[in-house]
């Protein structure tokens, strides 16, 4: 059942990326993806050297790009990494860290050396970026919905460099990490047959309420990335 007072984690093989500049006139940043990127500091007992404030306002897109590939280079050749967190706007075509479905092989060339983990977890506390180009606007539908979008490429450019693991990732618009809207895209699991992902709670269910609840009034948010479907859904039937 997931631990509420425990990080599944070894802190060192976490990183963490995070959007440190408002856009103008907008308090993004530093109302969200500042305060909650240290709050998932706290809980997974992140070091102070895993986590990067990248200025994704003021600085290029390629700038973006190649600052986070060289600092997960930096990393990855010293130590493995379990898992990526993005904090910051995203969209159905990328990130806003410089990535997207037309540069995406970089991001998992990069996480390639002999020190890497073969199993990893990338979670995108972004916008969208489960939905594919063609916004449906129907919450409800999935697979074909999820088909073809940024996260959807992520994982199947992780596959077929033989990574395993799942990212998870928001269907919708919303809060950075209060967004219950995620969809799950799994890694050679043999889980969806690799065609989209799959709400990783399905909205309407028993447990949507205490879902949406949980996440805003708990570290449910910073800890779901790192359990099990079943394991989440135990935790919830607590309540």
């Amino acid at each position: 059942m997931l631990n509420m007072n425990k990080s599944p984690l070894n802190p060192d093989s976490i990183l963490v990326f995070y959007s440190c500049k408002n856009k103008k006139n907008k308090h993004d940043a530093s109302g969200a993806f500042i305060p909650e990127a240290m709050e998932f500091q706290k809980v997974h007992s992140v070091p102070d050297n895993n986590m990067f404030a990248i200025d994704c306002i003021n600085a290029k897109a390629n700038k973006r790009k190649d600052q986070v590939l060289q600092l997960i280079h930096s990393t990855v050749i010293r130590k493995p990494i379990s898992a990526i967190a993005f904090f910051g706007h995203g969209w159905s075509s990328g990130i806003q860290f410089g990535f997207y479905k037309t540069n995406i092989i970089e991001l998992v060339d990069v996480l390639r050396s002999e020190n890497a983990s073969q199993y990893i977890k990338i979670i995108l506390y972004s916008c969208l970026t489960a939905e594919n180009d063609k916004v449906d606007n129907e919450i409800k539908k999935i697979g074909p919905a999820t088909d073809g979008g940024f996260a959807d490429c992520l994982r199947d450019e992780l596959e077929v460099n033989n990574f395993k693991g799942w990212i998870d990732a928001h269907k919708t618009s919303g809060h950075t990490v209060y967004n219950p809207y995620v969809v799950r895209f799994y890694a050679n699991e043999n889980i969806n047959d690799n065609y989209g992902g799959s709400w990783l709670v399905e909205p309407g269910s028993l447990y949507w309420i205490d879902w949406k609840n949980k996440l805003k009034t708990s570290d449910l948010r910073f800890l779901f990335p790192f359990e099990t479907e079943l394991n989440i859904k135990k935790y919830l039937d607590t309540f």
